[in-house]
């Protein structure tokens, strides 16, 4: 079993984004008499504020665990999925910048209408794309170019029928 957490650290960016826009946009609606047109705007603002803190927290209160059996999330959202009832495996890269010099890989694990995802932040992240890859070639799934390409980027070798053919499909999140 390996277990895999966020760190305080990577989680720290995340947590300062949010404070400082819920301080840029809930300051003023406490403190000053806003228009109605201002006091709209604030709160749409410090409500994409406060979603941003909650999600961040969501991520520092989750741990994932991989198994033989499978993989599971505990904390604040209870999933697991067994290896052999993996239907879907997707791995995008996420660019913060134009030059995609730098951002994150979020991986999404399906089992029917059930999802679990996780980004690049969490401990060991290639650990757990790894047993991902090796899941969905024992299961037969096929993988979508993307996810395939930054499987490879990693350095997670594929077997070859995992390329091509019937491709997993994740569909909507219930």
């Amino acid at each position: 079993m390996t277990a895999h957490a966020y760190a305080p650290a990577a989680l720290a960016a995340d947590y300062a984004r949010a404070g400082v826009g819920l301080g840029l946009t809930g300051v003023p609606l406490i403190v000053f008499d806003t228009v109605p047109l201002f006091t709209v705007i604030l709160t749409f603002g410090a409500v994409i504020f406060a979603a941003l803190a909650v999600r961040t927290l969501k991520c520092q209160l989750t741990r994932i665990e991989a198994t033989e059996d499978g993989i599971s999330a505990h904390g604040a959202s209870g999933i697991g999925i067994p290896w052999h009832e993996l239907s879907g495996v997707r791995l995008a890269y996420y660019a913060s910048r134009r030059d995609r010099s730098d951002g994150w890989l979020q991986m999404v694990l399906a089992h029917g209408r059930r999802r679990l995802t996780f980004d690049s932040r969490i401990g060991d992240f290639e650990t757990l794309a790894a047993r991902a890859a090796a899941a969905a070639t024992r299961n037969g799934l096929a993988l979508d170019a993307t996810t395939a390409d930054n499987l490879h980027a990693l350095g997670i070798a594929l077997d070859p029928g995992t390329e091509t053919g019937r491709t997993a499909e994740l569909g909507t999140p219930a």
